[in-house]
């Protein structure tokens, strides 16, 4: 595996990890659990989630095809 393509995998990780501790947080403040109170709002927090989703959802497409030409 080339460098480029273990960086793609290491982003995907990363994005993943993101992705997991906001939609904890998002759950935590809806229900009244969050040990701060954000300043932004939480549709704000969501629309942050679903665009990284969407990112994770590329990134993951593109590692699929990136890697799949190794043979």
């Amino acid at each position: 595996m080339e460098d480029w393509q273990k960086r793609l995998l290491d982003e995907e990780l990363a994005l993943s990890e993101k992705i997991i501790k906001l939609s904890k947080t998002i759950n935590k403040i809806i229900n009244h659990k969050c040990e701060f109170k954000p300043n932004c709002s939480i549709e704000l927090m969501t629309m942050q989630l679903n665009a990284m989703l969407a990112y994770e959802q590329i990134l993951r497409i593109r590692i699929q095809i990136e890697t799949s030409k190794e043979g």
